[in-house]
């Protein structure tokens, strides 16, 4: 199960492509131990995606172990790339954006690391972790602040 994105009111569409997890099986619940302690710790999902720059430079694995140091559990990845459609469904709360267009183009320029972590408070941490969305106002020793170029690249 996949947090909603902030303004969206239902999960992102890429909660479909890593669909291994059915949290709301509860036979899966009786069958998996650790899934009864994830819920009853009211744990949560949140969906990152390494866009195409990130993989081409070669950073997935400092990005996933940025996640695993703080604990956090990958629950699932798939190394994809995103074709027009789809991007434009996810990113459909933002059509209206001047730099829609663009976005959609970077977004399927290249494959993609789509992930579903899980963890205590993921998805407010993980967003620490990954910084502002404007490198130049991310901190030193977040991913943006580290590692980022410009915006939506």
């Amino acid at each position: 199960m996949c947090a909603p994105i902030a303004g969206v009111h239902s999960a992102p569409p890429w909660c479909s492509l890593i669909n291994h997890l059915d949290v709301d099986d509860l036979t899966l619940f009786k069958r998996k131990p650790q899934l009864r302690l994830a819920a009853a710790l009211k744990m949560e999902q949140t969906f990152i995606m390494i866009k195409p720059d990130g993989v081409q430079r070669g950073l997935v694995g400092e990005i996933i172990g940025r996640f695993e140091k703080k604990g956090f559990t990958l629950k699932g990845l798939k190394f994809i790339t995103v074709d027009r459609p789809f991007a434009e469904k996810h990113y459909a709360d933002l059509s209206a954006k001047p730099f829609f267009n663009g976005l959609v183009e970077y977004i399927i320029s290249g494959p993609v690391v789509a992930m579903v972590w899980e963890g205590k408070n993921v998805v407010t941490t993980g967003r620490k972790i990954i910084g502002a969305t404007n490198p130049a106002e991310s901190a030193p020793g977040t991913i943006r602040g580290d590692y980022a170029i410009d915006i939506g690249r």
